[in-house]
């Protein structure tokens, strides 16, 4: 991997060798989120996407289809969910907290689900993974970049140095205020939920969520950090940056392994040594 200001943005990995993706440094991973796919070639998309393409055209995009069916789930879940939940009650402006609830039940939202642990990703990658799709994958995005990128583009923040924790609440904030209708960016927020439950906390989760719902996500994604800019390395390649590079803030924001599927019966054993199995993450 080279070693110079100009990466690219995105590194994809065949992990032929899948074995070494238990030895990269635990340091540089902390500094990722991951979200695992069954078919390498699906698109990131979020469930309000697809939900809102198998019932109306391309034109969708262009008509506020996709804000008017967020509204309408939004006033509806609020009002239902009282009926079931009595005590874990967010207060009714924090949509985001709305949204990471509806996003519990099933309900088609704007938010990507991700989880902060590689191995629960991989066994999200590999579980639906068929002979058919020849190779899942998993999406690692640097959560530095996007909580960061999410602070500077605020005209309005005073502090030149900002904690993690208050980073983060401020990108929670920010996202707050995209939902109200205030802000357009072509921004992607972090977002922790405040109020958790048992599958979430099992599954380590959080999300990412796009400030912007009248494009698709990868649109999106593509004018935040150019994913077309892109290159191909080799497994043993990535874990020998992750020890060189332990801490990579800005210097790789995203990586996709690709996962055979021939090797699905072998990574299972190995989560399942993890206790990382369905049982335990549903």
């Amino acid at each position: 991997m080279q070693d110079t200001k100009e990466l690219p943005n995105l590194y994809v990995v065949d992990a032929q060798d899948w074995k070494g993706l238990f030895t990269l440094n635990q340091s540089f991973l902390s500094h990722f989120i991951f979200r695992g796919q069954s078919n390498y070639k699906w698109k990131l998309s979020t469930s309000l996407e697809r939900h809102i393409t198998t019932l109306h055209s391309d034109s969708s995009w262009k008509n506020n289809t996709h804000r008017e069916y967020e509204k309408k789930m939004l006033q509806e879940f609020k009002w239902k969910y009282p009926i079931y939940e009595q005590h874990n009650i967010p207060k009714s402006k924090d949509d985001i907290e709305w949204l990471s609830i509806m996003q519990h039940y099933g309900v088609p939202t704007r938010m990507l689900d991700f989880s902060k642990s590689l191995y629960v990703a991989m066994f999200m990658a590999i579980d639906g993974c068929i002979e058919e799709y020849k190779n899942a994958s998993i999406w690692m995005f640097n959560k530095n970049i996007l909580t960061i990128h999410s602070y500077n583009s605020d005209k309005d923040r005073t502090q030149s140095y900002i904690s993690d924790s208050d980073l983060r609440e401020h990108c929670y904030k920010n996202a707050n205020s995209v939902l109200a209708g205030e802000k357009t960016e072509q921004l992607l927020f972090l977002i922790e939920p405040k109020i958790g439950f048992e599958r979430i906390s099992r599954q380590q989760g959080i999300f990412v969520m796009p400030a912007k719902i009248d494009s698709p996500f990868e649109d999106i994604l593509q004018k935040f950090c150019n994913i077309k800019t892109q290159q191909e390395i080799r497994l043993q390649e990535l874990i020998g940056y992750s020890y060189r590079h332990s801490n990579p803030l800005d210097k790789i924001p995203i990586i996709k392994i690709n996962l055979p599927f021939r090797y699905k019966y072998l990574i299972t054993k190995s989560l399942e040594q993890m206790n990382i199995t369905a049982e335990i993450l549903y």
